[in-house]
């Protein structure tokens, strides 16, 4: 819930599950949009590991709004929307929606894990159709260098009709590209690849909305540790200037965060994926008091290099009320590898030294005082 204002929003949280019991898979992302035309808005989830496929594999999940405008109640209609097979090294789906051909119709993009985006237009049969969307025989995005699990979302950001696009990505860059063409003919031009120079951690799931209500689209950023960051646009609809505008706390780590108004009273809701697979729902309930955001918390947790084939260099910085924390390092079963108390610096962890360790995953995470601070995946290739 807002308990700030239409202009300064902070959310807290209102439910865990925005569908009770739902629980799509490992790793969700959502777009928002009414993709059936009656007036409220409908979702796209994509999920990196549908536990129910043998084997184990991505997909998208259509969520269909059965509610109304002021009171969305969603339904998984398609647990392997479109059944898309994307090639060997698909996963990760992430949707984004956007009118990219110009007919009023929200087209689908969706990022995977194998550095790619995909281009599918929106046709004229029912939602619930397989063929609600089509790949389109030409594809904007064929040829943008883009980094591992590209997280795409796109918004008109110069005022000139047609949407340009941000992508997120595994290292937790933000790359920003600008749409050159047309609004039916998308021809995208990379102007940066850092944009913002934003550190967010890593698996960066960026979304464009009018978050303050000033007429111009502001940035939120998912993050791996699950705070979502937020970049207000102090400039116009024709010239952004994004400002780093703090944080809205989240329960959940590996958010990935979608504005829409599900509610009818006129302001963004939020609505977020998770590492976990569940959705959370944050609503809108604007106050005239208003209370800034959060100044962004001045931690750093890095892993070097990432993936890796010998040690790995965690470097950390801490917020000055913290003065040290626990690292500890498990593998996929939940066993702890590794832990040590660090301040600010560099630890190395000799990741494949050992009887009981080598290749695979693990999982590092820092704490203090019982809480956890941040959290990173660690990929240990096999000699």
């Amino acid at each position: 819930e807002n308990v700030g204002s239409a202009t300064a929003p902070v959310y807290t949280e209102r439910t865990a599950r925005l569908l009770q019991t739902y629980d799509a898979g490992r790793s969700t992302t959502i777009a928002l949009s009414d993709l059936d035309g009656d007036g409220d808005l409908d979702a796209i989830a994509g999920v990196e590991r549908a536990p129910e496929f043998e084997p184990i594999r991505s997909t998208l999940r259509l969520l269909e709004n059965l509610g109304t405008n002021t009171a969305p109640r969603w339904r998984e209609t398609a647990s392997d929307y479109l059944s898309l097979d994307l090639g060997v090294s698909a996963s990760s789906y992430a949707p984004a929606l956007a009118d990219l051909t110009g007919d009023g119709r929200a087209d689908l993009v969706v990022g995977e894990f194998g550095r790619d985006l995909f281009f599918f237009r929106r046709t004229t049969a029912a939602l619930a159709s397989p063929d609600a969307f089509e790949e389109a025989a030409s594809n904007p995005f064929a040829d943008l260098a883009l980094g591992q699990r590209p997280v795409p979302t796109l918004g008109d950001l110069d005022g000139d009709g047609d949407a340009d696009l941000i992508v997120g990505e595994f290292t937790g860059r933000l790359r920003f590209f600008r749409n050159t063409g047309t609004p039916a003919a998308a021809t995208f031009t990379l102007e940066a690849d850092r944009f913002l120079d934003a550190d967010v951690g890593t698996n960066s799931t960026p979304h464009l909305g009018d978050l303050d209500g000033d007429g111009d689209l502001d940035l939120i950023v998912g993050t791996a540790d699950g705070p979502v960051r937020v970049f207000r646009n102090d400039g116009t609809p024709q010239a952004f200037a994004f400002v780093d505008a703090g944080t809205i706390p989240m329960p959940r780590s590996g958010t990935a965060p979608a504005l829409g108004d599900l509610d009818g009273d006129g302001d963004p809701d939020l609505v977020s994926g998770t590492l976990g697979g569940g959705l959370l729902f944050l609503r809108n309930a604007s106050t005239t008091d208003t209370e800034p955001l959060a100044p962004p918390l001045t931690l750093r947790f890095e892993a070097f290099p990432n993936p890796t084939q010998g040690a790995v260099q965690f470097r950390t910085s801490l917020p000055p009320a913290i003065g040290s924390a626990t690292l500890t390092v498990y593998d996929v079963l939940g066993r702890t590898v590794f832990e040590t108390v660090t301040t600010d610096g560099v630890v190395v962890w000799q990741g494949t030294q050992g009887p009981s360790l080598g290749g695979g995953l693990y999982v590092a995470v820092l704490r203090a005082e019982g809480e956890r601070l941040a959290t990173r995946r660690l990929t240990v290739l096999p000699r």
